[in-house]
């Protein structure tokens, strides 16, 4: 399946200095802290959509590329010591998963899907299952879902409100669970979107249900994602920014103009 996208952004692990020339300098197009959702994917779009049709060609690319990073996620907790260092390199860890679940987004497309996601799952009055803020859901979570509500205003949140936005509401509930915790449902959750893609390979005549399906647990994975940053107190808006915010931080071009990459190379360099 070829990859296409809306208007995203990414950076994968073509992020890197040998890149094939060519590009512009990044001026007059950083990402600012404060844009919302739908600026942010646009951004992710431009700075890395060149290289990714040329080496994440297919959606299982994609996928694998969001998987990796979500494997770092979880080696960075288990293997890097002492504790505050691993604090401090988490952040950087998830900001790349944001990116690559952009990445695998933009293959499908699905710029307008997200953000509505968002809100269903994460709707601004509170919890979606007990319909409060905080959270007041024990492990099993009711079968019948509580109606919190929605808003219009969620729309144009930034990364950053959505990060508030969730720590409101789960945030308690998750320092309870620790980060450990954290990190595993984030995990899971990129193993769900990628299942849900590849399920749009193998049934071709119900992929727009699993489209569906792959942007919804991509939701998932953006909001623990934040939730790894509200875990180890960092600003994930900030971190992406400094990031990405310039250009790509290995070739330092707008659009990216890194070359071909391994899947190991990618864990080391972005």
């Amino acid at each position: 399946m070829n990859m296409r996208g809306v208007d995203g952004v990414m950076r994968s692990v073509a992020d890197r200095p040998d890149a094939a020339g060519g590009g512009e300098e990044m001026e007059g197009q950083e990402l600012k802290t404060g844009t919302p959702m739908a600026g942010v994917l646009d951004f992710s779009d431009r700075l890395t959509r060149i290289r990714n049709d040329k080496y994440l060609k297919t959606l299982p690319q994609r996928m694998t590329h969001l998987s990796v990073g979500g494997a770092e996620i979880l080696t960075t907790f288990q293997r890097v010591k002492p504790e505050s260092k691993m604090r401090e390199i988490l952040p950087d860890v998830a900001a790349k998963v944001l990116l690559r679940a952009m990445t695998m987004l933009q293959s499908l497309e699905g710029r307008e899907g997200i953000i509505n996601a968002l809100k269903q799952k994460y709707p601004e009055s509170g919890c979606s299952y007990c319909g409060l803020k905080p959270c007041g859901c024990e492990v099993a979570r009711p079968e019948e879902k509580k109606g919190a509500q929605s808003s219009e205003a969620q729309n144009e949140w930034s990364l950053r409100q959505w990060q508030e936005h969730l720590k409101s509401v789960y945030g308690e509930a998750n320092d309870r669970r620790g980060l450990n915790f954290v990190c595993d449902r984030l995990n899971e959750e990129i193993g769900e979107a990628g299942a849900a893609g590849l399920q749009m390979d193998m049934q071709p005549d119900q992929a727009e249900q699993f489209k569906k399906e792959a942007i919804s647990e991509l939701a998932d994975t953006f909001a623990w994602a934040l939730g790894v940053g509200n875990a180890v107190g960092a600003d994930l808006e900030k971190k992406f920014v400094e990031r990405y915010g310039k250009g790509c931080p290995n070739c330092g071009q707008f659009a990216c103009q890194c070359g071909p990459f391994t899947f190991v190379q990618e864990r080391k360099l972005t």
